[in-house]
């Protein structure tokens, strides 16, 4: 049984600057881009806790061939994942905090 993916409001707002970075860098690196995030977030959707807890009850996956990370919360009652933020690898990974 799947999970439903829930992105917040934030999460949807990282995923559309990146999107459009990459698309001012190479036309349509954008959609790649998105089409590797939607790849990950289907895994999350199927196995969900395969990823471990790294801050807390957030889970992050790495988006494949982008240098990229997915910060998600597995909600057990309602079979749902909580997406806080796509980051940057380089970044500090606890900047989902301030958007939780």
């Amino acid at each position: 049984m799947t999970y439903r993916i829930k992105l917040l409001p934030e999460a949807s707002f990282d995923v559309k600057e990146i999107m459009e970075w990459y698309d001012e860098e190479k036309p349509g690196l954008g959609d790649r881009f998105f089409e590797s995030l939607k790849s990950g977030l289907n895994y999350i959707k199927k196995y969900p806790l395969h990823c471990q807890v790294r801050y807390r009850d957030v889970r992050n996956l790495l988006v494949e061939k982008f240098p990229y990370q997915i910060h998600y919360r597995v909600e057990e009652p309602d079979r749902s994942v909580i997406v806080f933020a796509v980051t940057h690898t380089s970044r500090n990974p606890r900047v989902w905090k301030n958007k939780r």
